[in-house]
C-alpha cells in the first residue's frame, strides 16, 4: 500500500519544519585568518593551493597536505633560506619540505621559519611590524597570538 498524497504533503511540511544541517554556528567565536574574519564552522582556503582550513568557535584548524606542483616531475625544491619569495606552487611563501611556507616566512633546513624561529601560528603573520613588499622576509609572529604593532 502506497502512502496518500496527502500524507506525503504533510511529511514534507513536516520536514520543511527541521533546520537544515550547516556547520556555520553563528553563536561561535568568528576566526581572523590572512586578514579576513570567518564564521564559526566555516571551511577556507588555507592559501597554499591545496589545504583547507576550517573556523571552529575561535580557533583556526587547517589540514597539513604537502603542496606538489600539478606539473612537477619530482617532489618540490625547497627555496634557498635567504628568499621568502613564492616558489614553486605556492602563492604566498617559499617551498618548503613539501609544504608551503606562509608570507614572511622563510625556509631553513627543510621547515618553515620567521626570523630564524619556529613558523607562525595559524591565524598570525610573520611580519616585519610594517609594511612588507611582497616577498620580503618578517620577523615577528603576530595577529591571533599577539596584536601586531601599529
Amino acid at each position: 500500500m502506497q502512502p496518500s498524497l496527502a500524507t506525503l504533503a504533510a511529511v514534507v511540511a513536516a520536514l520543511s519544519l527541521i533546520p537544515a544541517c550547516d556547520r556555520r554556528d553563528d553563536r561561535g567565536a568568528p576566526c581572523e585568518w590572512r586578514g579576513r574574519t570567518y564564521s564559526s564552522g566555516a571551511y577556507f582556503d588555507a592559501g597554499d593551493g591545496c589545504n583547507t582550513c576550517e573556523c571552529l568557535d575561535g580557533e583556526v584548524a587547517c589540514s597539513a597536505i604537502a603542496c606538489v606542483p600539478p606539473d612537477a616531475a619530482g617532489p618540490a625544491v625547497d627555496a634557498g633560506p635567504v628568499s621568502c619569495a613564492p616558489s614553486g606552487s605556492c602563492v604566498d611563501g617559499p617551498s618548503c619540505g613539501g609544504v608551503c611556507c606562509d608570507q614572511g616566512e622563510q625556509c631553513v633546513d627543510g621547515a618553515c621559519s620567521c626570523g630564524g624561529g619556529a613558523a607562525c601560528a595559524p591565524g598570525d603573520v610573520c611580519t616585519t611590524g610594517v609594511r612588507m613588499e611582497p616577498g620580503s622576509c618578517g620577523g615577528l609572529c603576530c595577529g591571533a597570538t599577539a596584536p601586531c604593532p601599529p
